[in-house]
């Protein structure tokens, strides 16, 4: 099992890359067709 800090870190990083992926999309920097192999 994993350390709590690990897991809570990881769930932190994931959240901020869906955020920052989402804004490039919004802000029409990212093409919605290559923000799937973003999330990836």
């Amino acid at each position: 099992m994993t350390p709590w800090a690990v897991s809570i870190g990881a769930a932190v990083a994931s959240f901020l890359l869906l955020v920052v992926v989402l804004e490039l999309i919004r802000s029409r920097r990212l093409r919605e067709r290559y923000a799937l192999l973003w999330l990836l």
